[in-house]
């Protein structure tokens, strides 16, 4: 899959940690739980994952290995979400004063 969009890097950040989770489980109700969250059979290991990121500048790719299971934060992705969500929040400041 190709993606340009850290929202699909969030949900499979989300089957990530849920895998991990189906892994330890071993109680009833918080397997209810999880299931209405996440159902174990669209959890994703992270040992069947590869992401890589691409560099726009120069056109290098690198891998984004994972931290304790999960995609890291500090990718251009996020970056870039996290950039947007700050604008967002400054909007948002404007508009509570309006």
């Amino acid at each position: 899959m190709t993606t340009h969009s850290p929202y699909i890097l969030s949900y499979m950040n989300l089957a990530l940690q849920a895998s991990s989770l189906w892994e330890r489980i071993d109680n009833k109700d918080l397997e209810y739980t999880l299931t209405s969250i996440i159902p174990k059979n669209i959890s994703v290991k992270v040992s069947n994952l590869n992401v890589y990121e691409c560099n726009e500048t120069d056109g290098s790719i690198k891998k984004l290995e994972p931290y304790e299971g999960i995609l890291p934060d500090d990718n251009y992705l996020n970056k870039g979400l996290r950039e947007g969500n700050d604008l967002f929040d400054a909007l948002l400041d404007i508009e509570d004063q309006l």
